[in-house]
């Protein structure tokens, strides 16, 4: 029972950890790109589709780069948080 109490505490600390955790890439990310970071639901969806068999699956948010310096801020702001990067073209 005891196991059982402590493993529920955790599960529930692990999930304020992560909403803390999300808020806290969003403002870094807001910070750096104002409203070029969307987190909006049907931007989201619009980036969430694939050619392939997998479910769609919408990102957190989505960063309209204008230049190669904003990828590269992206990615070491991601990586500093080990929030993973999925590159998004032209979408053709």
């Amino acid at each position: 029972m005891v196991a059982s109490i402590a493993a529920d505490n955790a599960r529930i600390l692990m999930r304020y950890d992560q909403a803390r955790f999300e808020a806290m890439i969003r403002e870094a990310l807001a910070a750096r790109f104002g409203n070029r970071l969307i987190t909006s639901q049907t931007v989201r969806e619009q980036h969430a589709h694939t050619t392939t068999w997998l479910p769609t699956q919408p990102p957190d948010a989505v960063v309209m780069a204008q230049e190669t310096a904003d990828i590269q801020d992206v990615v070491r702001i991601c990586a500093k948080h080990s929030v993973p990067v999925i590159a998004f073209g032209t979408g053709t």
